[in-house]
């Protein structure tokens, strides 16, 4: 039961801190950020609950828990770098005036 709460507190903590980013920036790129990082945090929330109370991982293995949290992380990485270039003007390059 205490498991279960704490894991309802984690997802709801992230779930507010994800509308209070969408609130204070752009909507479109907030989304997809703080998608990334909700998807991320649960995947690295239940890989350390497996480690820790030493249940089978899914599909035999730790290396699957591992991939996905490089690849979530790469994910992550993509949206900030790819979604702050589209909405900021200072990392694109001016147009020449003719």
């Amino acid at each position: 039961m205490l498991r279960l709460f704490c894991a309802t507190g984690w997802v709801l903590l992230r779930i507010i801190a994800g509308c209070a980013i969408l609130i204070a920036y752009g909507v479109v790129q907030m989304i997809c950020i703080a998608l990334s990082v909700m998807i991320y945090g649960a995947i690295i929330f239940i890989a350390r609950e497996q480690w820790e109370y030493d249940l089978p991982m899914p599909f035999g293995g730790n290396r699957l828990v591992n991939v996905c949290i490089v690849l979530g992380g790469v994910v992550l990485l993509v949206a900030f770098l790819f979604l702050d270039g589209l909405k900021m003007p200072s990392l694109r390059r001016p147009r020449k005036q003719i």
